[in-house]
């Protein structure tokens, strides 16, 4: 029976892993997965009476979230037994109310629950009040438009991959900025190229809790002042203690030093650039205090956010170790330094600031969502009530990792997170879509199943919890028609079979990995096999080697730059929707930017460029292999 109390809870108890073993979770597994979902269990033998008790509490009177269409009427199941009078207010997203009175003896039936017909309602997000006798019950409407944004806006389109970190240039202080990203994009774009992607630039930390991957960051919410640029903001915001601080011979000789460095030394970065936004901070909140008034009261969760981050820096520990109310989310009379706090209201406006010029390039922006957030982060502990603690998301043992994949990122509680009406996921999506014109969904089968890693486990006693995928869709149509922007799912790995027709049905485009698709190669000359329509193409990964270093690991006796250019043409000639040109394999890099399944061992997320910008937009070499390839886009 506990098996059948995981499947009735969403959990699904046995799947095909990477390797193609089938898998049948173990009783531990369930019990710690059916214990974070809620579910006070503590052995097997207590399932049966579970069971019992939640069919005598009968199903829920309406579902708290439910995913509708443009143009379709809506048709609410209401699961109610008796005969009795009801009443739905409906709560449109303009403000507007509608009011429904009734019997529902007198509505249709369908699947044993009475079908209440809202009719055809405007896109977005709409909530219904419903009362029942002396039942009452909420449900989120996501209303999604008939458009899907991209597909007939990504036709046969060319980008440019490179890590902002990455970037290098002469006024650089150890990582690439905002002004580099910038000057890459306006560049890249007078070659033809439609748009520069780039990994994850969310929020991180590098103080309580060192983390440098870009995909475990402190907020999905909120931007990483590790790439503002400093000098543009200091000339903005001058100051005579900022001026003897950047004058000082040991600082400059400091900055020089961090931007000679091969491998980012993210402390020390941070730690020479945070002293000088300090100092900016104080001065732009002394001479303009109003526009970041202004902000905290056009962004409310600004305010919360640069209180955890102030209270986090007061206590010098992450939130795990605050006093039980801090802790809990109640930061009603913590101590915090108000520097600390204004400095994060500051650098967040600047973010904002900076990303936004970057629409002044005339080219487009090509953002990462990553799965989650850290489980030290803002947002784990803003949204407390709809995370999941004792287990963490991550992938099962695969032919690259027999031992499976743990990625310390707690995983969202499918069911809290829809009587919210998903409004975390919606406001990543919304926030990262701000400045983007396309948005790549990590791992986007995670829209489905997730794989939860039990703490005690290990990665290989994992198992898949559902997710509402239709109503996680619906969010990410209403966001990429109302932002303009562009959808891309990585969809790579195991991929369920429903996954990729969902996707379409979102005008979501996937990937198309070269490395991945080779045919051929008893002469030394392999190919490519064609890349789909509806993908954007490319010839590896950020989590993949580079053209250079797969190369290297094969007994191909070709020449290798002439093979990367001739594959390349080969994409950039076919179908693909868009193509995208790794900027590190115009110089045939040999390292990857990150090793998947390795840590601090290996150098992940922090090797830069070995061109400069100024070498990579002035040399002759690369500019003419873009146009080039612009060319075969267009014709």
């Amino acid at each position: 029976m506990l098996r059948t109390l995981a499947e009735s809870c969403g959990v699904t108890t046995t799947h095909i892993d990477g390797l193609g073993r089938t898998v049948q979770a173990s009783d531990a597994a369930l019990l710690t997965v059916l214990q974070a979902l809620g579910i006070k269990i503590e052995a097997a033998d207590q399932a049966a009476a579970i069971l019992d008790a939640r069919k005598g509490q009968g199903a829920a009177l309406i579902e708290p979230c439910v995913a509708g269409e443009e143009g379709v009427p809506l048709v609410l199941p209401i699961r109610q037994s008796d005969d009795s009078e009801y009443s739905l207010l409906l709560r449109l997203e303009d403000g507007e109310t509608r009011e429904v009175r009734g019997r529902l003896g007198d509505l249709s039936q369908h699947e044993g629950a009475f079908s209440l017909d809202l009719g055809i309602l405007p896109v977005g997000y709409h909530v219904a009040e419903l009362t029942c006798g002396d039942a009452q019950a909420i449900a989120h409407l996501l209303i999604a438009p008939e458009q899907r944004f991209g597909a007939e806006h990504e036709a046969r389109k060319l980008g440019l991959f490179a890590p902002l970190y990455a970037l290098r240039s002469a006024r650089d202080y150890g990582v690439g900025d905002f002004t580099d990203l910038k000057r890459l994009m306006t560049w890249a774009g007078q070659q033809g190229i439609d748009f520069v992607g780039t990994l994850p630039l969310s929020a991180g930390n590098y103080e309580q809790e060192f983390q440098t991957s870009p995909y475990s960051p402190v907020s999905r919410l909120f931007w990483n002042e590790l790439y503002l640029d400093v000098d543009a903001l200091a000339t903005e915001f001058p100051s005579e203690h900022l001026q003897q601080l950047r004058g000082h011979s040991r600082f400059e000789a400091e900055r020089a030093r961090l931007s000679e460095l091969d491998l980012i030394d993210y402390k020390k970065t941070s730690e020479l650039k945070t002293r000088l936004l300090y100092r900016m901070a104080d001065s732009a909140w002394e001479t303009a205090p109003d526009v970041f008034e202004a902000l905290l009261a056009e962004q409310p969760e600004l305010h919360r956010y640069a209180q955890f981050r102030a209270v986090m820096e007061a206590h010098g520990t992450t939130y795990h170790h605050w006093p039980e109310p801090q802790r809990l989310g109640n930061l009603d009379g913590a101590r915090f330094e108000q520097d600390d706090y204004r400095y994060h209201v500051f650098v967040q406006w600047a973010a904002q600031q900076q990303l936004g010029a970057l629409g002044e390039s005339g080219c487009g922006l090509y953002l990462d969502l990553s799965v989650g957030a850290g489980g030290s982060s803002y947002d784990v502990w803003r949204h407390q009530e709809s995370f999941v603690s004792g287990v963490d998301v991550g992938a099962p043992p695969d032919a690259l990792f027999e031992g499976g994949q743990n990625w310390a990122l707690p995983p969202l509680h499918p069911e809290r997170s829809r009587q919210g009406g998903h409004r975390y996921f919606a406001e990543c999506v919304r926030a990262n879509m701000r400045h983007a014109s396309i948005l790549r969904i990590d791992h986007v089968m995670g829209l489905h199943r997730l794989y939860w890693v039990p703490s005690e486990l290990g990665a290989t006693e994992g198992l898949y919890v559902r997710y509402p995928a239709d109503e996680l869709y619906a969010i990410l149509r209403i966001e990429a028609v109302r932002n303009q922007c562009a959808l891309v799912g990585e969809d790579l790995g195991t991929v369920p079979e429903q996954v990729r027709p969902a996707m379409e049905n979102a005008g979501m485009h996937g990937l198309y990995v070269g490395q991945f698709s080779v045919e051929g190669g008893e002469d030394g000359w392999p190919t490519l096999l064609p890349a789909p329509s509806n993908v954007f193409a490319s010839l590896n990964t950020h989590d993949t080697p580079t053209f250079a270093g797969w190369f290297a690991d094969t007994d191909l006796q070709c020449n290798p730059m002439h093979l990367m250019k001739t594959w390349t043409e080969s994409l950039a000639r076919g179908s693909a929707a868009a193509v995208i040109i790794t900027l590190e394999d115009v110089w045939l890099e040999k390292d990857p930017q990150n090793q998947p399944g390795t840590g601090q061992e290996q150098p992940n997320w922090r090797r830069r460029f070995q061109q400069t910008l100024t070498e990579i937009t002035e040399g002759e070499e690369p500019g003419a292999w873009l146009r080039h390839l612009r060319t075969l886009r267009s014709t």
